[in-house]
């Protein structure tokens, strides 16, 4: 990723391409390997920002906004799942607290 942020800020375009490329393979896979750890789909969304940026800032706009598309729905994807984890922690929460007052209050 560092790599492919200096060819980019050096204006070598297509090195830049090739190192991003390989990063979206190489995130596209560990997502595969093992679809529940949240790092993975996080560094995949980078990834595809990166280099909608990269696109971005070497006039390609038409190839920048599917990359930046690909990485808002990821993200989105994590924001839910984020949610409902937050969602089931102050359920967990409120549970407890209830069985440390005793209002058996359920719901």
């Amino acid at each position: 990723h560092n790599l492919a942020k200096s060819y980019r800020d050096t204006s070598r375009t297509d090195q830049a391409e090739a190192q991003y490329r390989q990063a979206l393979r190489m995130w596209e896979d560990l997502v595969r390997q093992d679809p529940g750890a949240a790092e993975y789909p996080d560094g995949l969304a980078k990834s595809h920002n990166d280099l909608g940026l990269m696109y971005h800032l070497a006039g390609q706009k038409s190839r920048a906004e599917p990359e930046f598309l690909k990485a808002l729905e990821i993200q989105e994807r994590l924001a839910r799942q984020s949610l409902e984890v937050n969602l089931a922690v102050e359920n967990l929460r409120l549970l407890l607290l209830e069985r440390g007052t005793g209002t058996g209050r359920h719901g």
